[in-house]
């Protein structure tokens, strides 16, 4: 396993299954699904981890640092804990119609933008990287009461805010 892949599955610290060039989709797909129905029994959601670099691993260590949290089992789950507690506090709804009337402030109706015609796909299509397999993807198995907290387990950092 990569030096990225063995930071990101220590700082997950949950159970995962490693996949070595994944050029399948289908065996992923089907093996993800079955961990779908295994995870509403047991307790957890499968979440795929595609491609693991630099710039993931730094991603989590930024939100660690950012929280002040030591890169620790211990600091991890505070960190975590942290960002669940804070979730509590959001209004989703008043968050989401602010920031509309700030788009359609700034936007209009563009905000919408153009959409490109396409057929249902009901599979995974970005398995690949640069349609090359990736050497390594890992299927996580995240303990979580809801898949909301994913965000707390994989934190990205609103690294694309920029786009703003």
């Amino acid at each position: 396993m990569t030096e990225q892949f063995t930071f990101i599955t220590d700082f997950l610290g949950c159970d995962y299954e490693l996949f070595k060039d994944a050029a399948n989709d289908e065996a992923v797909t089907k093996r993800y699904n079955e961990l779908v129905e295994e995870g509403r029994r047991d307790g957890f959601f499968p979440l795929i981890i595609a491609g693991a670099d630099d710039v993931l691993a730094e991603t989590f260590e930024m939100a660690l640092e950012d929280a002040e949290c030591e890169n620790t089992p211990e600091g991890v789950a505070a960190f975590r804990e942290s960002v669940l507690r804070e979730a509590e506090d959001v209004d989703a709804q008043a968050f989401l119609a602010e920031r509309l009337a700030e788009y359609m402030e700034t936007y209009g109706e563009e905000i919408r933008g153009d959409f490109m015609e396409f057929e249902p796909n009901d599979c995974f299509i970005a398995i690949g990287g640069g349609g090359r397999p990736h050497a390594e993807l890992i299927i996580a198995k995240i303990p979580a009461k809801n898949p909301w907290e994913l965000a707390a387990w994989v934190p990205m950092d609103g690294y694309n805010f920029w786009w703003d």
